[in-house]
């Protein structure tokens, strides 16, 4: 069997590459020819409107009784009857603003699901402006018009304002996506943990490798405040630097949850009541003299 050659530089391969990864698959919107549409077809929508109710209005006028127009706005039988003759405007406005209408919301709907769609990450960003113009990648081989809807490497954030992707990566904290950007990202790329791509020359990282690194590593942190605030507390001798103490730890405590996750008011409250709640327990057993039980032995 013949093998294939090698995917071109251009399209092809850049569809290769964000097909690996739904994440780099960025596009724009075009929210201004979205709205120009919209606007267009509500200018159509508005006019026969008009133009209907101006008809509607001479139809109930008509005083002929073979054609019985008078009765169309109170009959559907006759208004749907007066298709059979040539001369039925009401009916075949109806029709054309049915058809109308429909394309209309259909864009509508349409556009509503495009608007919601996720924005893209700069870290994602990031990676496609350097294979766009990385020499194992596409070595800037994107020529015309769109050559810059992503943003350069020398320009990194002067890509298309309206742009989209097709699978958003999942909500994470800002201290998440900073480890993720900085630490995580650069480990992997730095040692080569995973081989080049075969078709692409280039190492793609799967999100969930990567959010399960950074989860381990928040997990890491989040236990070390744990355990540093308890290690303190032991050396404090004085109860009421104790209780300084535990207040400044609360207080840090709470700003590492307002950083490190995406929990609502209550949730954090609770968390911090149990945080403190670990540390009262850890001192008051501490503090408690040891109990030493005699017998006494009666003759």
């Amino acid at each position: 069997m013949t093998a294939l050659p090698e995917v071109v530089k251009g399209y092809p391969m850049m569809a290769s590459f964000i097909g690996n990864e739904p994440e780099l698959a960025i596009f724009r919107r075009f929210g201004d020819l979205t709205a120009r549409n919209l606007l267009y077809y509500q200018s159509e929508l508005i006019s026969l409107s008009a133009r209907l109710r101006r008809i509607e209005y001479q139809d109930y006028c008509d005083p002929d009784p073979e054609k019985k127009a008078n009765n169309y706005s109170r009959n559907w039988y006759f208004l749907q009857k007066s298709k059979e003759r040539d001369d039925c405007p009401q009916y075949k406005l109806i029709m054309e603003m049915r058809e109308k209408l429909a394309e209309y919301q259909k864009a509508l709907i349409r556009a509503q699901k495009v608007a919601n769609m996720a924005d893209p990450m700069p870290i994602d960003l990031n990676e496609l402006q350097h294979f766009l113009e990385d020499g194992k990648g596409m070595a800037r081989c994107i020529s015309g018009y769109d050559r810059d809807t992503w943003g350069t490497v020398k320009d990194p954030t002067e890509w298309a304002p309206d742009l989209t992707v097709l699978r958003g990566r999942n909500v994470e904290d800002k201290f998440s996506r900073w480890m993720q950007k900085s630490i995580v990202t650069p480990i992997l790329t730095r040692f080569k943990i995973k081989k080049p791509d075969p078709v692409l020359g280039y190492p793609s990282y799967r999100e969930g490798k990567l959010l399960e690194l950074t989860h381990f590593l928040t997990s890491l942190v989040a236990t070390a405040i744990l355990l540093v605030s308890i290690t303190i507390l032991y050396f404090i001798k004085s109860s009421g630097a104790r209780l300084g103490a535990i207040a400044g730890f609360n207080v840090l405590f709470s700003l590492c949850l307002h950083i490190f996750s995406l929990g609502k008011r209550i949730e954090i409250f609770a968390a911090c009541c149990a945080f403190a709640a670990v540390q009262v327990v850890f001192i008051s057993n501490f503090d408690v003299p040891p109990i030493h039980l005699s017998a006494r032995v009666e003759t």
